[in-house]
């Protein structure tokens, strides 16, 4: 948890501040440039956590979870330092490469060992969501953090959790060493194949949806505009954070919350889709806090229902898992920073369209668990 707490501060201070570090680039364009490349460098995060996110799951599961683990928090940590320190733009699209392609090692391997050491089911569900607590609360924390240390220094917003992961790269070595290492490493990813294709697509559209959405609210071209997107951004964070919390608490955590799947889908449809309606801080706020509370739980979801469908390579289909979810943030970050940059909110209209089509697909009750 401490491990993935801090990796998630990082996109959360990274983010804000993009702008701001574009504008003081040679060469620096206007706000349809900055919105070009505040999307590609979202991209180039998520990109580099597509390709690695499946090697790190393999990797894990034939060397095992500590040593994963220790080295996607390490790697972490110097990507982010190497963001801000990066003097054009070629430098910062690969620091943001290398912090992304680190960072897809910690969450999707912390999950495999959880999976690993806990096979009863709302057991399993419990500890899957505080683990993904513990990112969104990295999120939450983040811009908040971003914001109060910039006033200490260039350097303090990513040093503070760059030496966070540091510390939980270290404490890797309490962890009790991996259940059943040697059995599993000859195994593959299972499970029927339209419910880990329904499953796929679940958690792309629900990650993406949340990462369009904040790209969409951006501010672009202002340094005091970043304390709202800070704001924003931990509001969304906290609201994310609650709603995994409720929802996985309890008895029967796992079978109640595979029954809200469609509704969730549904709300996030129509969130999305009225989202560019709307203007205001507030009104913003409740859209992205809508959009977050949704996406939240559904991913949560998708990575639960994922290991039920997994006998025994955990890291293998939970690193795909994560990586289909890459994969979403990175088209929506593609497709939101082209949208805005001419001025359409085309990007949040199909991410709604998507979210509606998957809560309509009566294949969706085979993503329902099999045992």
């Amino acid at each position: 948890m401490l491990a993935a707490f801090a990796a998630a501060t990082g996109y959360g201070i990274a983010l804000p501040r993009l702008p701001e570090l574009l504008e003081a680039l040679p060469g620096a364009g206007g706000p349809a440039w900055l919105a070009r490349h505040v999307g590609g460098l979202t991209a180039t995060y998520f990109a580099s956590a597509l390709l690695a996110a499946p090697l790190w799951g393999r990797l894990s599961d034939r060397f095992g979870r500590r040593s994963i683990l220790a080295i996607g928090a390490g790697g972490f940590a110097i990507g982010l330092v190497a963001t801000e320190l990066a003097g054009n733009l070629g430098g910062l699209y690969i620091a943001r490469g290398l912090d992304g392609g680190f960072t897809a090692a910690v969450a999707p391997t912390a999950l495999a060992y959880l999976a690993d050491r806990w096979p009863a089911p709302d057991a399993r569900a419990r500890r899957f969501a505080w683990l993904n607590a513990s990112v969104l609360a990295g999120y939450l924390a983040g811009p908040l953090m971003g914001e109060v240390l910039a006033g200490v220094g260039k350097l303090a917003p990513v040093i503070a959790p760059g030496a966070l992961a540091t510390v939980g790269a270290a404490l890797m070595i309490v962890l009790e060493p991996d259940p059943g290492l040697r059995s599993r490493q000859a195994l593959r990813a299972r499970g029927p194949l339209g419910a880990r294709t329904y499953l796929l697509a679940l958690s792309a559209i629900a990650v993406g949806a949340v990462v369009a959405q904040e790209l969409a609210v951006m501010p672009l071209g202002s340094a005091g505009g970043r304390t709202s997107a800070a704001l924003l951004l931990s509001f969304c964070g906290g609201v994310m954070f609650l709603t995994e919390v409720v929802i996985f608490a309890g008895r029967n955590a796992a079978a109640r919350a595979t029954g809200l799947m469609r509704p969730l889908l549904i709300l996030l449809a129509l969130v999305l889709a009225a989202s560019p309606l709307l203007a205001g801080f507030w009104l913003q706020a409740l859209a992205i806090s809508a959009v977050a509370s949704a996406a939240a739980a559904l991913n949560v979801l998708a990575s639960y229902l994922t290991s039920r469908l997994q006998s025994g390579a955990q890291g293998a289909g939970l690193g795909l898992q994560a990586a289909a979810a890459s994969a979403g943030q990175l088209i929506a970050a593609l497709a939101t920073g082209l949208s805005q940059s001419v001025g359409s909110p085309i990007a949040l209209w199909g991410a709604a369209s998507l979210a509606l089509g998957l809560a309509l697909i009566p294949a969706g009750r085979m993503a329902r668990e099999r045992d």
